[in-house]
């Protein structure tokens, strides 16, 4: 009698201790995607600041197709509004926010600035290695030739550090590296 009340006391306690352990995970689950929808909101309220909204409305317009900004001050509030895309590509890669949530809600933003291909090819090209976040954001999104376009910019850093345009740095190349170089922006949708 005792052994059979001993086994019902363990088999209602592993009932108990199941029934906590099912309803923690059910907490964690919930604390979890309120998390997630905490930390969207907030990146919301991080790209709706003045100056990033100023940044987001001139690349949706086109504003620097054809020509780059002259001011300094435009230039540091662009690298700060691309500077977000690199903290999410960290979080990214760390599977903190969800891929197919960020590429809904903010891919058109990246689609804008690479539309503004003057100012792109500035940064991704004169500047490449001061963005890598971005090119593995880049990667993430739309493909490999990313990372490759990346690795063939610091293969020829040496040119670039020289270069004080595009076109200085293409004048510097040798013709098999022209080549390469023309059929990375035709394909990446860099050339104009």
């Amino acid at each position: 009698m005792v052994t059979k009340l001993a086994s019902l006391g363990a088999f209602f306690s592993g009932v108990g201790a199941l029934s906590a352990l099912i309803i923690s995970l059910s907490q964690i689950k919930k604390n979890s995607k309120f998390n997630e929808a905490n930390f969207w909101l907030t990146l919301r309220e991080m790209f709706n600041t003045s100056n990033r909204v100023n940044i987001h409305e001139d690349l949706r317009k086109g504003k620097w197709i054809a020509e780059v900004p002259k001011n300094h001050q435009y230039w540091i509030k662009l690298e700060d509004y691309l500077g977000i895309f690199e903290i999410c590509e960290r979080m990214l890669a760390r599977r903190i926010i969800n891929k197919k949530m960020f590429i809904s809600l903010y891919e058109y933003r990246i689609y804008n600035f690479l539309a503004n291909k003057e100012i792109a090819k500035r940064k991704l090209i004169l500047e490449y290695s001061d963005w890598f976040y971005f090119y593995k954001l880049l990667k993430r999104i739309y493909g490999k030739s990313w990372i490759e376009f990346y690795e063939f910019l610091k293969r020829n850093d040496h040119i670039i550090k020289e270069s004080e345009s595009e076109t200085t740095f293409i004048q510097a190349m040798s013709k098999s590296n022209k080549e390469k170089y023309n059929k990375f922006k035709e394909s990446l949708n860099l050339a104009e």
